[in-house]
């Protein structure tokens, strides 16, 4: 079970760092002209070089990153200054903690993973929210919707007290992968 456990982990962190390294390197490389979304500088200057949603985006990762190890590991070092490298830095000093705040350790680097690919493709064209489960009825038919900014299941028979398709935060798919895994890993032993 440890080695298993420590996969994942490791999985976890790297998929994590990795969106993060592909987003600063997409999304943070000057532009020739204005964003075409979000937050913008004001009229009387030029265009802001990058996508400034993108960086609060990344400063705000990083934060909810290192507020988590301060609290499981108040001792930790100083924290790396990339957004990326803080997963690492995070996984290191948070092995020995309780399990409970292991899986909000994972649940929080699958949901920074899926925002930021959601930022990188904004229509989830390359499908990494369809390869997780539904956390109702568990079947892999769930979709992103961009207007609703959730995930949608695709499963007729999913629905809510509304008779509405079952959504779901980000949040939410990311505490679900979390408790799958564990339900794998107690199943395998």
């Amino acid at each position: 079970m440890g080695n298993d456990e420590g996969d994942t982990r490791t999985r976890t962190n790297q998929t994590a760092a990795a969106r993060m390294r592909l987003l600063t390197a997409e999304h943070l490389t000057p532009t020739r002209g204005a964003p075409t979304h979000g937050r913008t500088a004001t009229m009387a200057h030029s265009p802001a070089p990058v996508d400034l949603d993108t960086v609060d985006y990344l400063s705000a990762a990083r934060t909810e990153a290192i507020t988590f190890t301060r609290r499981h590991a108040p001792d930790a070092g100083p924290a790396p200054a990339d957004a990326a490298d803080v997963y690492a830095w995070m996984d290191e000093h948070t092995q020995t903690i309780q399990p409970a705040a292991q899986d909000q350790r994972r649940t929080l680097e699958i949901r920074h993973a899926l925002e930021a690919h959601l930022r990188i493709d904004r229509d989830d064209s390359r499908g990494l929210i369809r390869r997780h489960r539904c956390p109702r009825c568990h079947c892999l038919g769930v979709v992103w919707s961009e207007p609703l900014q959730r995930a949608v299941c695709g499963s007729g028979r999913c629905v809510d007290n509304k008779a509405r398709p079952s959504t779901w935060s980000v949040y939410q798919l990311a505490e679900a992968r979390v408790a799958d895994q564990n339900r794998m890993l107690r199943t395998a032993t």
